[in-house]
């Protein structure tokens, strides 16, 4: 193998680029004012500095999207940030931008394999968030789930209900995905659990904890989006979009929530809609990302791998191996108290903890990342081995003036480069959709007469707030909190969709 030059050690450094800095750091911006509830602001900041991560163009020549890599999430951030803020067609428009680049260039990936892996690494050695972001399956069930719920709260009802029959294709889509990308770890998916057997391990690296996941969160179900779908058809009311399924499916999820139970009996006893406030709570901040460090010596091994002579250097020589480990959300209290005049103070129940829904496919992808941060890891070290040779050497002979002493010197400092290079850009991919809720609540409530409700959190320490209602037999209110002091909502009236006639 040809040595690589010195040189090629600044021209590492100067690859570097954003992908060492974490997601958090480059959004703050934008995500600062919006986890104070300060929507209008954080929407604003969205086309300062922001516009570089979600911005699309079209090549002039060649007629295709150009973008960067964090454009899928930046576009989910900004469509919810937008939403929140009640600009709901540029909301609608942001996912839109994720949705096409999403369709545009991942869902025909081809089965990543290790060989795979190693050759995409060896062209960063940077690390996986110098990658494109695709999404996650959650990504994408909800991103037509807040297309629904933004066109419906745009007051355009046919167009939440495509977006409704999008959900489960986009389910379907993403699995599909997802299967392909994991057949190509399953020799780190076994190697994963016999890890996860090793109480000392696991006991130094929390982060790969196997965790027990409720039934009804496995194979990357949803039942927020369940609701949303059963929600926009119950006020439809169309007879061959009745809601019935959607809501027999949630009550074989959550058979212990009683709001879901009874939507579903009014249901089966053909009561429609009419004068129903249908009341979804967007509950609190929802899990995380953030990148650990995973420090190993390797000097013995590197001993026997590349160098049959000891060096006193070997001691200094470090693997980093970065992951991601999933902080779980917060919520804002535990549940919205929906209060009306008659004195009825009426509580949401949760239908979707996303701690749960995140944790699933967190852990159904680690094998996936642990594939490309060892295939990373390395290349990356290959290239640190060459570099230092390329330190000792010049051309076939020692450099110039050679001497034991300038030999020590070179092998330090390529040495200590190397090191520094790999700790620098070790830094896992914690990116993710940030603005999510931790969970989703529900309540199904008779409208007031008088139009009006009071919104408190249970748990809260905000002063309660006091809801106008707007005109129409069927009435949706989506509230947020993003934390325990927080309140905001969106209240939209429709006329009841299709009737009977007897």
């Amino acid at each position: 193998m040809k040595h690589l030059p010195l040189s090629s050690l600044l021209l590492l450094f100067a690859s570097c680029g954003s992908a060492t800095l974490s997601w958090n750091d480059e959004v703050s911006d934008v995500m600062d004012p919006y986890w104070e509830g300060d929507f209008s602001r954080a929407a604003k900041a969205t086309n300062g500095n922001f516009r570089e991560q979600w911005a699309v163009k079209l090549h002039p020549e060649k007629g295709e999207m150009v973008y960067g890599d964090n454009a899928v999430v930046a576009n989910l951030e900004r469509g919810r940030i937008l939403f929140d803020a009640g600009e709901f067609e540029k909301s609608l428009e942001a996912f839109e931008l994720a949705e096409s680049i999403l369709h545009h260039d991942f869902d025909e990936r081809a089965t990543i394999s290790a060989k795979d892996a190693a050759a995409e690494t060896e062209s960063l050695l940077v690390n996986q968030k110098a990658m494109p972001y695709s999404g996650f399956v959650y990504d994408r069930i909800l991103l037509n789930t807040y297309k629904s719920m933004a066109a419906a709260c745009a007051g355009d009802l046919e167009r939440a209900l495509v977006e409704c029959r999008r959900i489960d294709e986009s389910q379907e889509e993403a699995r599909r995905i997802f299967n392909k990308e994991s057949d190509g770890s399953k020799g780190e998916r076994g190697l994963l659990k016999s890890l996860q057997k090793d109480k000392e391990f696991i006991s130094d690296n929390p982060q790969l904890r196997a965790a027990s996941i409720p039934v009804e969160y496995r194979n990357f179900v949803n039942p927020f989006a369940t609701l949303v779908k059963g929600v926009m058809r119950r006020i439809k009311n169309h007879p061959d979009e009745s809601g019935e399924v959607d809501f027999r499916n949630l009550v074989s999820m959550l058979p212990g929530n009683r709001e879901v139970v009874a939507e579903y009996e009014r249901i089966q006893k053909n009561q429609s809609a009419a004068g129903t406030l249908y009341v979804i709570w967007e509950n609190g901040l929802g899990p995380r990302r953030r990148s650990v460090e995973v420090g190993i010596r390797y000097g013995k091994l590197r001993h026997s791998t590349y160098s049959p002579k000891w060096e006193f250097t070997d001691w200094m020589d470090t693997a980093y191996l970065a992951l991601p480990e999933l902080v779980p959300g917060r919520q804002a209290g535990t549940s919205l108290m929906v209060e009306t005049t008659d004195g009825n103070s009426p509580a949401t129940e949760l239908v979707s903890d996303m701690n749960s829904v995140e944790r699933f496919e967190y852990q159904e992808r680690m094998p996936m990342v642990l594939m490309r941060e060892l295939a990373r890891v390395v290349a990356q070290e290959t290239l640190a081995n060459e570099i230092e040779k390329s330190a000792k050497k010049k051309d076939k002979g020692k450099y110039k003036g050679a001497n034991d002493d300038d030999e020590v010197f070179w092998s330090l400092l390529s040495k200590i480069g190397t090191n520094v290079y790999k700790s620098i850009v070790n830094q896992a991919d914690d990116r993710c959709w940030r603005t999510l809720a931790c969970n989703y609540q529900f309540k199904a409530i008779p409208i007031p007469e008088n139009r009006r409700v009071r919104l408190s959190i249970n748990g809260g320490s905000g002063k309660p707030e006091i809801v106008e209602l707007p005109d129409g037999e069927v009435l949706l209110l989506i509230v947020r909190s993003v934390n325990k002091r927080h309140l905001s909502y969106h209240a939209v009236g429709f006329p009841l969709g299709h009737r009977k006639h007897g």
